[in-house]
């Protein structure tokens, strides 16, 4: 199957973290079954069921960037009016998102109640996909139209609570990426 075909906007995004630990592997090839199809079993293929196989990240208002940053550095040259470019070494992202903060969903530092808990240095796979169905849609590992996701391993670092007068109350989710960030594959 073949990704999203259309220009559109990616209506239905998606977060979720497997709620099995993966603190021994260092990349997504150190995954057993590293695969697309073995992945996305994790995360409600195969019989995968929110709450027990993963835990998705709710109410977001505002999703970061998804991908390697480029790997050039600038370097400045004494007496020239541009700087040159050189290849460097990509660093890791941290992946920031912004959520609409429901107290309740955050209860003992634990997302949704499960055992992801904001801080424990538990590394974790993540899968970040994008979609034209909506998520709510996805029932019997499926959904009704293509759509593309990335996997990376990560850690919930930190959560940020910002009180707003005006507006609703928001928190900055920080998401420490500890592996390579693969993807886009198909999911339908």
């Amino acid at each position: 199957m073949s990704h999203i075909q259309s220009i559109s906007a990616a209506m239905f995004t998606d977060l979720s973290v497997s709620n099995q630990a993966a603190n021994t592997h260092k990349t997504l090839a150190d995954l057993p079954d590293s695969d697309a199809t073995a992945l996305a079993g994790l995360f409600g293929t195969a019989g995968g069921v929110e709450g027990t196989d993963f835990t998705r990240f709710r109410n977001v208002k505002e999703f970061p960037a998804i991908g390697t940053p480029a790997n050039i550095v600038k370097v400045p040259v004494y007496g020239q009016k541009t700087s040159k470019q050189v290849n460097g070494q990509a660093d890791l992202n941290n992946m920031e998102l912004t959520v609409n903060f429901i107290p309740g969903n955050w209860a003992d530092n634990k997302l949704n109640g499960s055992n992801v808990i904001v801080g424990d240095n538990t590394v974790r796979l993540f899968r970040f996909m994008l979609s034209a169905d909506a998520i709510t849609n996805f029932k019997n590992g499926s959904l009704a139209v293509e759509n593309s996701a990335y996997y990376f391993l990560g850690k919930v670092e930190a959560i940020e609570v910002t009180p707003s007068l005006t507006d609703a109350m928001t928190a900055k989710v920080t998401i420490s990426v500890q592996s390579e960030i693969r993807g886009a594959y198909t999911t339908a």
